[in-house]
């Protein structure tokens, strides 16, 4: 078996405690608020608590390009491991709203740590053919990560929802020691030997010239190696440098792409998302719904998981922009039909509509898992 779905496997339990970052909050603070009022006093504290993660994300993704590129992608990720604990930790037994909302900028920083790393260790470890599905085992895990705090809120209070969370960043940091570095990041620290050892770990193949090189490392020319070697040698020292200079990064054919990006990280993030899997169990108790708040959360988180998986199978065959479109046209239906529900209500005409937060929501996440997720 290729070592390589192993270790994009290990490395997505970074994700799934992303999930379990991002799911706490729809559980957790409703909790929270019941059981331990003083940490919630009012409502301004209440939306704090559940949206400030992606505050301390924001940190986290500012220090996690400095730390790939001097530590490495593995170490990085497995940086996070502690530090996810400590956090978990301090919610666990936080004793006052200011102490709470530390620990929940900590869990965020890092998700903002770990998410680029893992996406980089994965890619820079996996050949173009399988890059796609493994690309998209993170989402997976993630969506995992958010179904799973979702069923033990439903049955665990907040702090021990919070000690069972700390349980899967211990487990990242174990299962992490034992693979290996990205190939690509020893390649440019100069370290041939390191770099062999790991594509022989990752591939199970011994080295030759034209199966233990990815093809984009041997079009990089760090390697000259001839059929009479028995190790690859360094062709100059400038080989072995990053290419990155402010005249590449402003050529067009990496403004494009980066344009591109941000712009669907942007649409992505406006779409709702996260309102939606910080919120919930509050949305659905608001909606008035006539399925249990906990129950509802977690079919949503079910369709997530669902989707998640289908997708894998669906998006190099319909290929991305077909799937970004059905993705933004779901969403927007979704959100419209929940809009009107709650316009309705508004005014006490929302009786026979009690399945439409459900469902809309339901629409919304299968949208937003086949595109823009993506």
């Amino acid at each position: 078996m290729d070592n390589t779905l192993l270790l994009a496997m290990a490395a997505s339990l970074g994700y799934m405690t992303t999930g379990l970052v991002r799911g706490f909050s729809s559980p957790g603070v409703p909790s929270m608020k019941q059981i331990s009022p003083h940490l919630v006093p009012d409502d301004n504290a209440f939306s704090w608590i559940s949206s400030i993660p992606p505050s301390g994300a924001f940190m986290g993704s500012l220090c996690a390009g400095p730390s790939m590129q001097l530590l490495g992608r593995r170490r990085t990720v497995m940086l996070s491991s502690p530090l996810w604990v400590l956090g978990w930790c301090l919610i666990a037994l936080a004793q006052n709203y200011e102490m709470m909302l530390f620990a929940r900028i900590l869990t965020g920083f890092c998700v903002g740590l770990v998410t680029p790393s893992t996406a980089v260790y994965v890619s820079e470890c996996s050949y173009p053919e399988i890059r796609g599905v493994l690309g998209s085992l993170p989402a997976l895990f993630m969506a995992g990560g958010i179904l799973l705090s979702y069923i033990m809120g439903a049955w665990l209070p907040w702090n021990q929802l919070a000690w069972a969370s700390a349980v899967f960043p211990a487990l990242l940091l174990v299962v992490m020691i034992p693979l290996p570095e990205s190939p690509a990041w020893l390649l440019s620290r100069g370290q041939i030997v390191d770099a062999d050892k790991s594509l022989k770990w990752l591939h199970h193949q011994p080295r030759t010239p034209s199966s233990s090189i990815p093809v984009e490392l041997r079009q990089t020319s760090v390697f000259t190696v001839t059929s009479e070697a028995t190790q690859p040698s360094v062709s100059s020292n400038k080989n072995l440098k990053s290419g990155f200079s402010r005249k590449e990064l402003f050529r067009r054919p990496v403004l494009v792409p980066f344009a591109l990006t941000f712009t669907l990280l942007i649409f992505q993030q406006v779409s709702g998302i996260d309102a939606i899997i910080f919120y919930t169990v509050s949305i659905f108790h608001s909606a008035g719904s006539q399925i249990d708040d906990h129950l509802a959360t977690i079919l949503v988180g079910l369709v997530q998981l669902v989707a998640n998986f289908v997708s894998l199978f669906i998006v190099d065959r319909a290929g991305r922009r077909p799937l970004l479109i059905a993705s933004g046209a779901l969403m927007c239906v979704a959100l419209a039909a929940l809009g009107v529900h709650f316009h309705l209500q508004k005014y006490g005409m929302g009786e026979g509509l009690g399945l439409l937060p459900l469902i809309s929501l339901t629409v919304f996440m299968v949208g937003f898992s086949i595109g823009y997720l993506k």
